[in-house]
């Protein structure tokens, strides 16, 4: 067995071949690992709420309407967060980003009627759901105590009448805080 080993058999070049790959696979890992454990802890404060976008999903990428018109089954809703790190990032390093205080609810008030079962000044947040493609900034999880991303996006689960809507999106911290920012208007046709 060993003088076939030595003489090169089929059997032998594909165990070495096998223990090779499985060590560049350890190695891999091993060096993977090693990565995670260079995170840098890095507080950050809720400061607000940016500007609050409509967007026309009907394209391979989200783009704003054009004349402030967008399909009802297209629309989409930006609502990027407004932090304060406690450091200053260098580019290149990773960080662990700690919310000091975590994202207790977010509401989306219709200022106008959304349908007839939801006149104005109504929480309409439920009628909405997270954008089901990640994208790079979109924060997803906010019950917890990490950041992963700076902006929800929103679509409808229940499509809104057609006509012109305007929304208010509320965000409280667990704390209490609590931060608002209005839309502009766009009409759904």
């Amino acid at each position: 067995e060993i003088l076939r080993c030595l003489v090169g058999s089929e059997m032998c070049i594909r165990d070495r071949l096998s223990v090779l790959l499985a060590l560049l696979f350890l190695l891999c890992t091993a060096m993977c690992c090693e990565e995670f454990e260079e995170y840098i802890p890095c507080q950050v404060t809720l400061t607000g709420i940016g500007k609050v976008e409509h967007l026309d999903n009907a394209g391979s990428v989200p783009v704003a309407p054009v004349g402030g018109v967008v399909s009802r089954q297209a629309y989409m809703l930006r609502i990027p967060l407004d932090f304060e790190y406690e450091k200053e990032t260098v580019e290149g390093t990773y960080y662990e980003y700690i919310l000091t205080d975590t994202i207790a609810n977010i509401q989306i008030i219709s200022l106008t009627a959304y349908d007839e079962s939801h006149p104005a000044g109504t929480d309409v947040n439920e009628l909405f759901m997270d954008y089901p493609l990640r994208q790079e900034d979109q924060l997803t999880d906010y019950k917890y105590g990490y950041m992963y991303g700076t902006v929800f996006y929103k679509i409808p689960r229940t499509l809104p009448q057609a006509g012109v809507h305007r929304f208010k999106v509320v965000v409280t911290t667990r704390k209490g805080e609590e931060f608002t920012k209005e839309t502009d208007e766009i009409t759904m046709q």
